[in-house]
């Protein structure tokens, strides 16, 4: 054979074997690539979905119209020891309040359209004890405003326990097993084209099921939904929002039984203050806050307070947030009440319209985005300067 035509079958050789090498070398990568790609959360969310079996929701409503619900759901699981790390992985059509051992976590997820929906991931090691444990978890769903696209309702979790390293140790999901109520305190939301407002009546409900050692023992186990019926699955794409309680604020006036008492008071002088039907109690933030508020209180009688959100020292706004309505049985004892929405407000008033409670605390929580200041702004516009105090706290 010629030397050119040697030459030739010898190059034809190198570029088949090359060829090979260079198939398998891209084979790899593609199944590299879609596997580095995959989002595992993700797809174990979508094939977890639960909902309550007592609480459906129609397929569809009337334009601009919600059919509120809301649902608490409960799961207990025993830890031989404290993890090294855990993360609780969810997502709640339309929102969610987390709870762990009885302590308040977090709230959620983010503003989503049901084609797409973004999960929250939260780090919840420091709320976890050797032995048993209880999530508490309350969803509402069917909610149909400026900010939420009506959909049908669901939930879904995951949570894992890490070593160290970062391997798995436990998972937990959300499955048939675990329990759901709607008849918890929480009656359905009244949805507002400006928010959520809640209606509290301790009266649906034998005892605080948010306590770890509530008997559940004749909740229902929930049933599975189709996750198909939502789009794409995938990880939140902004942080989670900052929750930091507001600090300052005071009391501008209390009027009670008709009298009059605008001395003007520090928000941490309503601790142990005992008022009676009919109270309001008017409160300056400070500020204009995107905030929620947890009101500790007690009650010896049946009692009916309400927290009314406001913006304008000159009524205009009265009304457009809602109201609040938290209602009490007789049983004595110390409670808390934490509301589902935030509001952006200045002002909040706190009335009392039936019975007798005392004030242990009020925290207005504002949430922000978790930015950190590090840079410094001034001009000779006084308004540009008030602007920049106000967006930059």
């Amino acid at each position: 054979m010629p030397d050119n035509k040697k030459l030739y079958h010898w190059n034809i050789q190198i570029a088949i074997g090359l060829n090979k090498k260079l198939k398998i070398i891209l084979i790899l990568f593609l199944v590299y690539s879609q596997v580095k790609g995959q989002d595992f959360v993700a797809e174990k969310l979508k094939s977890s979905m639960i909902w309550d079996a007592a609480t459906p929701l129609p397929d569809t409503v009337p334009l601009r119209q919600s059919f509120p619900v809301s649902v608490g759901f409960r799961k207990q699981f025993i830890l031989t020891e404290i993890p090294s790390s855990a993360e609780l992985h969810i997502f709640a059509d339309a929102r969610y309040l987390l709870w762990i051992n009885g302590d308040y976590v977090a709230r959620g997820p983010n503003r989503f359209d049901p084609k797409r929906l973004e999960y929250d991931t939260h780090i919840i090691t420091g709320f976890l004890k050797k032995g048993k444990n209880t999530l508490a978890i309350l969803v509402q769903g069917g909610l149909s405003n400026y900010r939420f696209i009506y959909h049908k309702a669901g939930l879904a979790v995951l949570l894992e326990t890490k070593e160290t390293d970062g391997r798995i140790l436990s998972q937990i999901t959300s499955d048939t097993t675990w329990l759901s109520n709607p008849s918890t305190r929480f009656g359905s939301p009244v949805v507002m084209l400006s928010g959520i407002t809640d209606r509290v009546d301790e009266h649906r409900e034998k005892a605080d099921w948010l306590n770890s050692e509530f008997d559940d023992s004749d909740w229902k186990t929930t049933i599975h939904i189709d996750g198909r019926l939502w789009g794409k699955f995938v990880k939140r794409m902004i942080p989670l929002l900052r929750e930091t309680p507001v600090k300052g604020g005071q009391i501008l006036k209390i009027v009670s039984n008709g009298k009059v008492d605008d001395t003007k008071h520090q928000i941490g002088d309503l601790m142990s203050l005992e008022l009676s039907a009919p109270t309001t109690i008017l409160i300056d933030i400070g500020q204009m806050v995107r905030a929620w508020f947890e009101l500790d209180f007690e009650t010896e009688s049946e009692s009916h307070l309400e927290l009314v959100p406001d913006q304008s020292f000159d009524g205009r706004s009265a009304g457009f947030l809602g109201k609040c309505s938290y209602k009490t049985t007789s049983s004595p004892g110390q409670r808390t009440y934490i509301t589902t929405d935030d509001y952006t407000c200045r002002l909040v008033y706190l009335k009392i319209d039936e019975g007798k409670i005392k004030i242990h605390g009020l925290k207005i929580v504002e949430r922000r985005y978790p930015f950190d200041r590090i840079g410094s702004f001034r001009c000779n516009d006084d308004f540009l300067n008030q602007l920049w105090d106000m967006s930059m706290r």
